[in-house]
């Protein structure tokens, strides 16, 4: 046994296997790519509005404040619903959605008119406020209604990494 060595929490091993995965999905397409072998990507579909043809896909991570492992349960399934109205609302289309305990993963397709900073102040916005309403208890845990860290980390999608993005997540659901 190594001095100082404590072994890695479950919730560690299964962040390290996710990401393990994930470096694989990202090599074998890569490889697809550069092979020909890759085709025409279904899931992020060209859009259009009036004046503008569009194909664009954000990945958005982010955290609970404090990292704090709430998203659970009956919070978990409201957040969900939470999430589906608002990209109703403002015209979001959700491509993978993943809830872990302490933090979210959402790939999102929309219009050229929203920003990613203002997509990312949205949803953790309008989110944060509904669940503060809907599980008051939570206020005992996050004070000053701040339930989202105030970092996220948000990529863009193309072709070829979209389907890199939605099996990576639908891969983590599994673990």
């Amino acid at each position: 046994m190594i001095r100082g060595y404590r072994e890695p929490t479950l919730a560690i091993q299964k962040r390290l296997i996710c990401d393990m995965v994930n470096h694989i999905i990202v090599i074998e397409d890569f490889k697809d790519f550069l092979n020909g072998n890759r085709k025409m990507n279904d899931l992020v579909k060209v859009k259009s509005t009036q004046h503008a043809k569009y194909q664009i896909a954000y990945h958005f991570v982010w955290i609970s404040k404090y990292r704090k492992v709430i998203l659970i349960d009956k919070v978990k399934e409201f957040l969900e619903g939470i999430f589906q109205e608002i990209a109703e609302e403002y015209g979001f289309e959700i491509l993978s959605m993943e809830i872990m305990p302490d933090h979210i993963h959402l790939f999102v397709s929309t219009s050229p008119k929203y920003a990613p900073s203002t997509i990312a102040k949205i949803f953790k916005g309008v989110s944060a406020k509904k669940l503060f309403q809907q599980f008051p208890e939570l206020r005992q845990e996050y004070w000053k209604n701040h339930l989202w860290a105030p970092s996220y980390y948000v990529g863009t999608a193309g072709q070829v990494s979209a389907e890199t993005i939605r099996r990576y997540i639908e891969e983590c659901q599994h673990l």
